[in-house]
């Protein structure tokens, strides 16, 4: 019988908070982060206006010097778009085109 009473006393002291302690010194501040990418939108098929109802030129975005574009395939995706030769297939504003390095689009 004492057993359980030992074991029902250290069960019950065990579940009990301390009181609560006192706030710490306030850390230093850190260092300033690096200033946001740029991010400019690039007109794939250049020379066309766009012009509501019937030119919509397809745009990609120049992020950190590298193009990124919504494939309309499978759902749509955004995806970078590595130097080479693409077509676009805007509405009214359809070409062939060559990405080159830090986002350069020529027809």
């Amino acid at each position: 019988m004492c057993k359980y009473i030992i074991l029902a006393v250290l069960l019950t002291a065990c579940g009990k908070e301390g009181p609560q302690g006192m706030a710490g010194a306030n850390g230093t501040n850190g260092t300033n982060g690096v200033d946001a990418s740029s991010v400019v939108p690039i007109q794939l098929c250049p020379g066309f206006v766009p012009t509501y109802p019937n030119v919509f030129p397809e745009y990609a975005l120049c992020i950190d010097h590298q193009l990124y574009g919504v494939y309309s395939a499978n759902g749509g995706f955004m995806a970078l778009l590595p130097p080479g030769v693409y077509s676009s297939n805007g509405i009214g504003a359809t070409c062939n085109l060559t990405v080159k390095a830090n986002c350069v689009v020529v027809m």
